[in-house]
């Protein structure tokens, strides 16, 4: 029996459908369809969009060029100077084909027909500034430098604010030995992009030149590639500015300036003792002197003296108050001391000095929750005056200073009235939840850490609180359960605590357990999908880790499962095929899902949709039965042109090994195969 044909002519068919003459068919939606395939790096699909605007319009230059492009990035210069001869030949007035061709060549190492491209390109437009730009540099390479000038004059009279060509220019200069017309085009590349650190290291050289050490030291920390010869001149610029202000020294003990200046030189070589001698003999000389006053602060918090670095900021404000640095640092040596008692928070010395730093702030939730960790209450009567004179939030630290007296059941009705005015303070609820531990309510107390957490994720007393209540209070339903007689509610009890606390699979399998028993299934149910759904958001969390373990795929496949999402589970397994090669679980789950889904893809094939015979197709050919998946794939392509393009590069067509790849590719493609042709 002669075999039935089943290729299709997606060319004559894309030409003649009346119906596909909107954005699919044309050049420009096909050419965003591959912008987007490009920016994502999906190179072989926008390879299939580029060549697809190339058979719709041979004229449209921009899918040449990015057809290129992409061999370029996987440097096949030659395949990209075919192409772009191919554009070249078709949009010959196109100046930038021209030079995108000429790059190719200079990539390949043919600077002669560099040239050649960018003269063809100057023929072609005049005005083209890459290519003056593209020939000086050929020229600078060659050591024909007068010549890189003139080129380069002509680039910079089109585009002045080309920085690329402004820094060739002054490289020019160099060669010729004209090093203040360098300086002008070093300076004029640095106002333009000030990060320019090609500009910095020219410039810094000059400077070193002219010995202006300091400004040569400016540019060389701001040049970024720290090679030795750069960091042998950031030493030299170090010991000369050193002497110079030694010199100045020995002329006069008693110079600020000098001393100023060394003291700055020192911190930027990280010798801060150094430095802060540096700035005592300052002080002493000029006692009034902010900036001293100001740096040597920076050196107490590089100390870790902070509570001295903020006496003296503070002793600089109230001298004056606009000082922006001042006010600046001031908030740093905070910052900076509360991180560093925080890490050293097991030493009692570090919660002290911590207690103090939130008073001094003044930050009294801070505070108040601090003094509740070290069991003290040394600052509440403190706090309470500082209340009483309308600095801070009177009723909810009035409350929480009940608190820390003993004060419990005046300090817990103060909060639910808090509560009740105001749901969105996370401290209310953390102190009702400290009440309810206290008074031995767990599951109350639970709740409340878990509400505080809600509204402020980055308490770490509350995560410590919940971490610590979970154990106690599952442990003690659990001692309850084991015994004969137990209520329903403490059973729903123990479930709802265990997802509250985020024991989702200990949840599901005791749900499990008990759905045979006397319990509402209806309840169970319910708790059931809770637990799902909040397990499987934490397996798809875990997924975008790093090697993720193959109990957490199986995890996900069986909530997949579970809610007949059996496509999305099939997708799952099938990823980690080539992962956990000898995992019969996985393999065992994906035959299963396979069979599952051609028995749910059959039972909607009346529906006719595209997505059902093309899914369909693709289980039949997992399954092994060839003719069915090409019946079905056929039928999906016949009323999807699209698909047509881009079904070939769907992974799962990628693991088809036993089929004739040659007939899934004709089948797909069509005939035309100098258009249409698989790039491995």
């Amino acid at each position: 029996m002669a075999e039935i044909d089943h290729s299709i002519d997606l060319t004559t068919s894309l030409k003649t459908d009346q119906q596909m003459q909107g954005d699919v068919q044309s050049a420009q939606s096909f050419f965003k369809m591959a912008q987007e395939a490009f920016s994502e790096k999906r190179y072989r699909l926008s390879m299939v969009y580029l060549r697809k605007i190339i058979q719709i319009d041979n004229t449209y230059a921009s899918a040449f060029k990015m057809l290129a492009k992409i061999f370029q990035i996987r440097r096949n210069y030659k395949k990209a100077a075919e192409i772009l001869r191919q554009g070249v030949e078709i949009n010959y007035r196109d100046a930038d084909l021209h030079y995108q061709l000429g790059h190719t060549y200079y990539l390949q190492g043919d600077k002669a027909a560099f040239a050649r491209e960018c003269t063809k390109a100057l023929v072609v437009n005049p005005n083209y500034a890459k290519a003056y730009y593209a020939l000086a540099l050929l020229n600078f390479e060659s050591r024909k430098y007068a010549k890189a000038a003139e080129e380069l004059e002509k680039c910079l009279k089109l585009n002045d604010n080309d920085i690329e060509a402004h820094y060739l220019m002054a490289r020019v200069h160099l060669r010729r030995r004209d090093f203040a017309a360098a300086e002008t085009e070093l300076e004029k590349t640095l106002s333009l992009n000030l990060r320019y650190e090609p500009g910095h290291y020219y410039l810094a050289a000059l400077r070193y030149r002219e010995n202006s050490l300091a400004d040569a030291l400016e540019h060389y920390f701001k040049c970024g590639e720290r090679t030795p010869r750069v960091k042998q001149r950031i030493e030299k610029c170090f010991a000369g500015i050193l002497q110079q202000n030694e010199e100045k020294l020995r002329q006069d003990s008693q110079n600020i300036d000098a001393l100023m200046e060394i003291a700055t030189l020192y911190f930027r070589k990280a010798d801060y003792p150094a430095a802060k001698a540096a700035l005592e003999k300052i002080i002493s000389i000029a006692p009034n002197f902010v900036q001293a006053q100001i740096n040597y602060g920076l050196m107490l918090v590089y100390e870790n003296k902070f509570s001295e670095a903020i006496q003296r900021y503070r002793e600089v404000l109230k001298k004056s108050p606009a000082n922006r640095e001042a006010r600046v640092n001031l908030g740093k040596a905070f910052e900076l001391a509360e991180k560093y008692y925080l890490k050293h928070f097991e030493y009692e010395t570090s919660k002290r000095d911590l207690l103090d730093l939130y008073m001094l702030r003044p930050e009294y939730d801070k505070a108040v929750l601090l003094m509740l960790e070290m069991h003290t209450d040394v600052y509440a009567r403190d706090i309470l005056n500082q209340l009483s004179s309308g600095i801070a939030s009177y009723k909810i630290y009035e409350a929480a200073v009940l608190f820390l007296l003993g004060e419990d059941s005046q300090a817990e009705y103060m909060f639910k009235h808090l509560a009740e005015e105001n749901k969105d303070n996370h401290m209310v609820y953390y102190f009702l939840g400290l009440l309810g531990k206290k008074q031995n309510r767990l599951t109350d107390a639970y709740r409340y850490f878990e509400k505080s957490k809600t509204l402020q994720s980055d308490y770490w007393f509350v995560d410590r609180e919940l971490l610590d209540i979970r154990s106690e209070a599952i442990a003690r339903i659990e001692k309850k359960l084991e015994s004969e007689e137990v209520s329903e509610e403490i059973c729903y009890e123990y479930l709802d605590l265990l997802i509250l606390t985020r024991a989702y699979k200990k949840a599901i399998r005791q749900i499990a357990a008990w759905e045979n028993t006397d319990l509402d299934p209806k309840k169970l149910l319910e708790r059931k999908r809770r637990a799902l759904d909040f397990y499987e958001r934490v397996l798809e969390l875990e997924l975008e880790g790093d090697a993720p373990a193959e109990q957490i795929y199986l995890d996900l496949g069986e909530i997949y499962v579970f809610k007949k999402r059996y496509n999305e589970a099939f997708l799952l397994f099938q990823s980690v095929l080539g992962q956990f090669p000898k995992s019969e679980k996985i393999r065992k789950y994906y035959n299963y899902l396979i069979t599952k889904n051609i028995e749910v893809y059959e039972s909607m094939k009346s529906s006719g949709a595209t997505s059902v015979y093309y899914n369909l197709a693709v289980m039949y050919a997992l399954s092994g039965r060839k003719a069915e998946m090409f019946n079905m794939l056929e039928l999906a392509v016949n009323r999807d042109k699209k698909l047509a393009i881009q079904a070939r590069y769907e992974d799962a067509f990628a693991k088809y090994r036993g089929l004739d790849r040659f007939r899934l590719i004709t089948l797909i493609e069509g005939e035309d195969k100098n258009i249409y042709r698989l790039q491995d």
